[in-house]
């Protein structure tokens, strides 16, 4: 977990691991919200689309 906080990659630190798979140097790493969030897009604005009857 030190190595995410500091900004190091999962690739980077499964390689220093030795997996072989990304999905195994998960397991040992929780999902940060706090993180996700300073890396996160704003969400646009809500848009309205108003469909005209065809009539």
């Amino acid at each position: 977990m030190r190595l995410l906080d500091r900004g190091v990659r999962v690739k980077v630190i499964g390689d220093l691991m030795g997996h072989r798979t990304l999905e195994s140097t998960c397991v040992y790493l929780r999902l940060q919200t706090g993180a996700l969030r300073e890396v996160a897009l704003p969400l646009p604005p809500a848009t309205i689309i108003i469909e005209e009857d065809a009539a």
